[in-house]
C-alpha cells in the first residue's frame, strides 16, 4: 500500500515538473506578440502626434517672428524719417507763429504710411482703401512703400499686398522708386517688374529692356509678360524663348500668354511635350515671332 502511494506522489511530482503544455506555450507566444504589436502601434501614434505638434509649433513660431520682423521694419522706417525731419532746419513760421500747412503735412506722412502698412498687414484695410488714403501724398509715400520690398519679407501675401498698392498709385509717383528696385537682386526686382506690368505703361516698360539678357530665367519671363502687357513688342521674343525653358511652369505661362497674343492659335505646342516633340511647333512660333509677332504692337 505504501509503494502505491509513493508511486502516485512521484507521478504527480513528475507531471508538475513538465510545466505548461505546447498549446499553452504557443498561446502565450501569440498573446505576447499581440501585446508587442499593440504597444508598437501606440508608440508610433504618439510619435506621429508629437512630431505634428512640433511642426505646428514651429510654423506658428516662424509666423510670429515674420510678423514681428515686419512690425520692426515699419517702426524703424517711421523712426528714421521722424529723426530726419527733426534734424531738418526749422521752417519759417507763419504770421501767427504756426508752421505752414505744407510742412505740417510733410511731418505727418511717416505716421500716415505706418498706419496704412499696419492696416494692410493686419488685413483690416483693403488695397483700395490704402491707395485712397495715400493718393494725395503718393509722391512722398512711395519711397517708404518700395523700401518695404527691399526687406527680407517672409510673408509672401504681405509682399503681394505692397505690390498691389504700388500698382494702384499714380504712375508719376511710382516711376523712379520702382525703377530703382530693378537693380536689386532676387524677389525685389521681380516685384518691380510685376508692378510695371500692372501699370501697363509702354514708356515705363522700356526700363525693363536693359534686363532682357539677365541669366535669371524666371526674371526674364516676368519681364516678357510685363512688356507685352504694356504693348511693347520687345517682350515677344522673350516669351517665345521661354517655350524652351527647362521649367514646366515657365513653359505653361509662356504658351498661355502667346496663345492669347496669337488669337488662340498655339501651333500644336504642348508644354508637357519634350523639346524634340515640339520641334515643328517651335519652328512655327519662330516664324510668327519674326513676322506677325514683330508687328503686333506697332500700330498701338
Amino acid at each position: 500500500m505504501k509503494k502505491i502511494c509513493i508511486g502516485l506522489v512521484m507521478a504527480s511530482v513528475v507531471g508538475c515538473a513538465q510545466g505548461p503544455t505546447k498549446e499553452e506555450h504557443m498561446r502565450l507566444q501569440r498573446r505576447l506578440a499581440e501585446l508587442e504589436k499593440s504597444t508598437s502601434a501606440t508608440n508610433s501614434k504618439q510619435t506621429l502626434l508629437y512630431n505634428q505638434l512640433i511642426d505646428s509649433y514651429g510654423a506658428m513660431d516662424r509666423k510670429v517672428n515674420e510678423m514681428d520682423a515686419i512690425t520692426k521694419i515699419v517702426d524703424t522706417t517711421v523712426k528714421r524719417l521722424e529723426d530726419r525731419l527733426a534734424k531738418s532746419p526749422a521752417p519759417e513760421k507763419g504770421a501767427e507763429g504756426t508752421l505752414p500747412n505744407e510742412s505740417t503735412a510733410l511731418a505727418n506722412i511717416p505716421g500716415q504710411v505706418a498706419s496704412v502698412l499696419r492696416g494692410l498687414k493686419s488685413r483690416t484695410m483693403t488695397v483700395e482703401e490704402a491707395a485712397l488714403k495715400l493718393k494725395n501724398i503718393a509722391l512722398e509715400s512711395t519711397p517708404l512703400l518700395t523700401e518695404q520690398l527691399t526687406k527680407p519679407l517672409g510673408d509672401r501675401a504681405y509682399r503681394n499686398t505692397i505690390e498691389s498698392l504700388l500698382s494702384n498709385l499714380p504712375l508719376e509717383a511710382i516711376q523712379k522708386p520702382v525703377t530703382d528696385l530693378l537693380a536689386l537682386p532676387g524677389m525685389v526686382r521681380m516685384s518691380a517688374a510685376r508692378i510695371i506690368r500692372n501699370h501697363a505703361d509702354r514708356n515705363l516698360s522700356a526700363t525693363l529692356e536693359e534686363y532682357l539678357k539677365s541669366p535669371d530665367e524666371d526674371f526674364r519671363l516676368v519681364i516678357g509678360e510685363a512688356l507685352v502687357a504694356s504693348k511693347n513688342p520687345a517682350g515677344v521674343p522673350v516669351l517665345v524663348a521661354s517655350l524652351q525653358s527647362k521649367e514646366y511652369s515657365n513653359r505653361v505661362i509662356a504658351i498661355d500668354l502667346l496663345r492669347k497674343l496669337n488669337g488662340g492659335e498655339d501651333y500644336g505646342y504642348r508644354a508637357s511635350k519634350s523639346e524634340e516633340e515640339n520641334t515643328s511647333a517651335m519652328e512655327k512660333w519662330d516664324t510668327w515671332r519674326d513676322g506677325a509677332g514683330k508687328e503686333l504692337f506697332t500700330s498701338k
